[in-house]
């Protein structure tokens, strides 16, 4: 089985809560969230808790990517990063 992702990097078009329903449509198996507390605030609890139940209605694994930190990329897997 070939495992496919989408990631949401920003609130745009879709918001994040509406993502696990787009990757299903879409047969991805994996939403990666990009969360930017210091760009966009933090997403709240109840938020959390709507994308969850999202995740879990539709069986859909996730991950959260790393924020950046002023301009660095702290989730980078480039060593002098």
């Amino acid at each position: 089985e070939l495992i496919l992702g989408v990631e949401q990097m920003a609130p745009g078009p879709l918001d994040y809560a509406s993502m696990p329903s787009f990757a299903a449509e879409n047969e991805f198996s994996w939403v990666e969230f990009k969360f930017e507390p210091e760009i966009f605030g933090n997403p709240g609890s109840s938020l959390l808790r709507r994308i969850k139940a999202e995740l879990e209605k539709f069986g859909l694994d996730s991950s959260v990517h790393s924020p950046y930190h002023g301009s660095e990329n702290i989730g980078s897997v480039d060593d002098a990063v």
